[in-house]
């Protein structure tokens, strides 16, 4: 399957204001995966701390 670009805002627990971008991944799930995992890693917090706020399709 190829790769889509999904538009994304997120935030958590201890920051408040949400962060926007941009990822590529198959499907809808697996960019949410792709997001909770590198953004929990950036802010240095755990992946069920980090909310999707929107996920589109670009």
């Amino acid at each position: 399957m190829p790769m889509q670009q999904f538009a994304f805002a997120i935030t958590d627990n201890f920051f408040p204001n949400a962060l926007e971008g941009e990822i590529q991944a198959e499907h809808e799930e697996a960019a949410k995966a792709k997001i909770k995992s590198m953004y929990a890693q950036e802010l240095d917090t755990e992946e069920k701390d980090i909310e999707v706020l929107t996920l589109y399709k670009v």
